[in-house]
């Protein structure tokens, strides 16, 4: 099992129900998780297009009646997610190759998918051209990568991991997306990750990235140390409250 390249562990394909219980610590110990599943479950959008829809968290905060598409480029999360959430609509395919049809939808998600394209910029001028008007576009990115922790540094230099393996290739930038956006109007925007934010994430990445290395050793080594650091990740994940700079952008795009 490889956690980097959306491997499920056959405990979690018998049994799908158990990923609440992933969720639930990832709402936990990541700011950006929490605040994404609350821009989830307060959408009122008759149809919602997810592109880059993961391993479906987001979509079960939306209501069974709720009309919602998930798109990912990763097969695996599209079967799991069919097991899961078998109520909704999921397809397989690659943002920078879509062949779907946009103009039908109220709202669309791109959520942690942008600094993985090789030319983010048209693919968002792609999406905007075909949205209908008064649709809303979500976006949320890395929009920088400032590290506080060295240990975290190297950790990320050593081991691969989710972002070297899948080649994050930019990072999204306010300036980048609204000149990309050209006919749309921004009507929201969240920064997150300041300084306790980023101390805690990058904490918390450590044993992630340690975990999901093939070596048992390592991965009872990164145990031990989620444990032991539990209550710092915690405790930094709720003090963190940034309002202008920091390492997370969210924005929100409305077709005029």
């Amino acid at each position: 099992m490889n956690l980097n390249k959306h491997e499920y562990p056959k405990l979690l394909l018998k049994y799908p129900k158990l990923i609440y219980l992933a969720w639930i610590f990832r709402w936990a110990l990541e700011p950006r998780t929490r605040f994404l599943s609350k821009v989830s479950n307060n959408a009122k959008a008759h149809r919602i297009l997810d592109l880059g829809s993961g391993d479906g968290m987001y979509a079960s905060k939306l209501a069974k009646s709720s009309t919602y598409i998930g798109i990912d480029k990763s097969a695996e999360n599209i079967a799991f997610t069919q097991l899961i959430l078998p109520h909704f609509n999921w397809f397989e395919g690659d943002l920078e190759n879509l062949e779907f049809e946009i103009s039908e939808f109220d709202e669309i998600w791109c959520f942690s998918v942008l600094q993985y394209l090789t030319e983010p910029e048209k693919i968002l001028s792609t999406i905007q051209s075909n949205m209908k008007r008064g649709a809303v576009l979500k976006i949320y990115s890395p929009q920088q990568h400032q590290i506080e922790l060295n240990l975290y540094k190297d950790a990320f230099n050593k081991f691969s991991n989710y972002e070297t393996l899948h080649s994050r290739r930019t990072f999204i930038t306010e300036s980048l997306i609204s000149q990309a956006l050209t006919e749309c109007d921004q009507i929201k925007k969240a920064v997150l990750y300041g300084k306790f934010g980023r101390i805690s994430h990058e904490i918390f990445s450590i044993f992630l990235i340690m975990f999901s290395q093939e070596k048992l050793s390592l991965k009872a080594i990164s145990i031990i140390y989620l444990i032991l650091s539990l209550p710092f990740i915690l405790v930094l994940n709720f003090l963190d409250n940034s309002k202008n700079t920091g390492n997370g952008l969210y924005t929100e795009w409305q077709k005029k």
